[in-house]
């Protein structure tokens, strides 16, 4: 029986803090690496730093592509979902964040379709709404917002998702997760903590705001609404 193909896309690699992503990258594959008896899991890594080397041995299992560039821009030339057909899942995930280790790919799924999910991610902690996304203990929540750190979804899920930012050409994506509640059911499972480990200090620079206001402007969606991000249930 063949068994389920997950593409683990890591959108935009390189520095700062190169060595630190590296080693971080390792642990991710190792902690992915766990549910390889359920999964056939391939790498996309994308960096964005051509002058170094490459930040993981490249295999039948892991493509890494070396060009200028940032994360909506990779994934609208590179991750185009009409080329990922053979994919059950897609699990999207940035370079500094690292997955804690009792993290599993299966019990994501098992969780993914038991809650019928569009969209599911594990808690962050040092995200920019703690108090949406670092949540509780334990349990599985739905909510009105994830940010992008770490998303998994089904390839008929990222084919919609694709489909926002297609349509809104975003290179750095901001705003695209302040109006995804708009179409997709999404989780967040507090017994996963992630750590999202570097900060930029000035980030609301005059393009990232720009394409942010575009967007909602679009989507008639406010930019305190559905802010504050809350939970909507808990599940468990």
């Amino acid at each position: 029986m063949l068994k389920p193909k997950v593409l683990v896309v890591v959108p935009g690699f390189g520095s700062p803090q190169f060595e630190f992503k590296k080693k971080n990258l390792s642990n991710n594959t190792q902690i992915l690496g766990g549910d390889s008896d359920s999964f056939e899991i391939k790498y996309l890594i994308f960096q964005y730093d051509t002058f170094l080397l490459s930040p993981i041995e490249k295999n039948s299992n892991v493509t890494v592509k070396q060009e200028p560039g940032v994360i909506g821009e990779f994934l609208n030339k590179y991750v185009k979902p009409e080329d990922f057909r053979d994919f059950s899942y897609i699990l999207l995930i940035l370079d500094d964040v690292e997955l804690p280790k009792n993290f599993s790919l299966r019990a994501m799924e098992q969780i993914y379709k038991k809650y019928s999910f569009d969209i599911l991610s594990p808690a962050i902690i040092g995200s920019s709404y703690p108090n949406i996304m670092q949540g509780g203990d334990t349990g599985i929540r739905v909510v009105n917002h994830i940010e992008l750190f770490c998303y998994f979804m089904d390839w008929e899920n990222y084919r919609k998702y694709h489909e926002l930012i297609r349509k809104y050409n975003g290179r750095w994506m901001w705003g695209i997760d302040l109006i995804i509640y708009k179409y997709f059911r999404l989780g967040i499972v507090d017994d996963w903590k992630a750590f999202h480990h570097i900060h930029s200090p000035n980030t609301m620079d005059k393009e990232r705001h720009s394409e942010m206001m575009n967007i909602l402007n679009e989507e008639k969606v406010s930019i305190f609404h559905p802010f504050p991000p809350q939970t909507l249930c808990k599940l468990s």
